[in-house]
C-alpha cells in the first residue's frame, strides 16, 4: 500500500501543473510518515504543516488565493516557499 502512494505521489510531482496537495484520512494510518518520506526523496526542502500541532496555521487558509496562502505559510514557517 505505502509503495503504490508513493508511486501516485510522485506522479503528482511529474505533472506540469498539479494542484496543491491536501493528504487526508483517518488517524494513525501513516500519512505524516508518507508525506515526509516523500518530501525527503523528491525535493530538497519541503514545509509539513499538521492543524493539530500548529493550530496558527489554520488562519492562512482563510482565502482561497494561492499566493496569499503561501505568503501567510511563509511568515508563520519562516520559510521560503518556490512553488
Amino acid at each position: 500500500m505505502k509503495r503504490t502512494l508513493l508511486t501516485q505521489l510522485k506522479h503528482w510531482q511529474t505533472k506540469s501543473q498539479h494542484l496543491p496537495l491536501l493528504l487526508r484520512g483517518a488517524r494513525q494510518v501513516g500519512k505524516t510518515y508518507l508525506v515526509e518520506h516523500f518530501g525527503k526523496s523528491c525535493f530538497e526542502e519541503t514545509v509539513t504543516i499538521n492543524f493539530e500541532l500548529s493550530p496558527e496555521y489554520i488562519a492562512c487558509f482563510d482565502t482561497l488565493k494561492p499566493k496569499e496562502i503561501i505568503n501567510k505559510i511563509e511568515v508563520i514557517s519562516k520559510q521560503r516557499i518556490t512553488p
